[in-house]
């Protein structure tokens, strides 16, 4: 996208089998959401939390199942105020895949791919390579958001672009 931004935190906690996952983005899209260098725009709020199921659980490779929910809050401000769907926030289930893939240690091939269907069907997908050096790791790859928005419900809001990322594993 062009005239926007994304950004965000995840926490993953994962065992060999089990594991949790949450995030929060703020998504802006200035044709959407409003110039946010100024007070009549605010960026719009992405979240999802997941149980996370090991498919496959090895050494090299970790594939998981994902289940959950997610939230969208758009902004209500001075430029989308106007809007049917400014102030609301919409609930649904997500689900989904995600893993990495051990390539040549330290470096892994890493992804997600999510799909909230309803209330407004909004598609999470991630790929990139990861280096992880003992308990710190630093990511970078390619992330596309988007929310399928009607212009009633909700706007269509796009999000492609880099991504990286700093982790702490303790």
């Amino acid at each position: 996208m062009s005239d926007g931004w994304d950004a965000g935190v995840i926490l993953t906690v994962d065992t060999r089998w089990v594991g949790f996952d949450a995030n929060i983005d703020a998504l802006a899209q200035k044709s959407v959401t409003g110039s946010t260098h100024n007070d009549i725009g605010d960026p719009a709020a992405w979240g999802s939390a997941h149980i996370t199921w090991s498919v496959i659980s090895a050494s090299w490779i970790r594939i998981r199942a994902l289940t959950g929910a997610s939230m969208l809050a758009l902004p209500k401000t001075t430029f989308t105020e106007s809007q049917p769907w400014a102030g609301d926030t919409l609930f649904g289930p997500d689900v989904g895949f995600s893993g990495g893939i051990g390539l040549h240690a330290p470096v892994t091939a890493e992804g997600w791919a999510r799909l909230t269907p309803f209330p407004t069907r909004i598609v999470d997908a991630y790929a990139g390579l990861g280096v992880h050096g003992g308990p710190i790791g630093l990511t970078a790859g390619w992330r596309w958001v988007e929310v399928h928005g009607n212009g009633t419900d909700a706007p269509t809001l796009n999000f492609s672009g880099p991504q990286g990322g700093l982790s702490f594993r303790f």
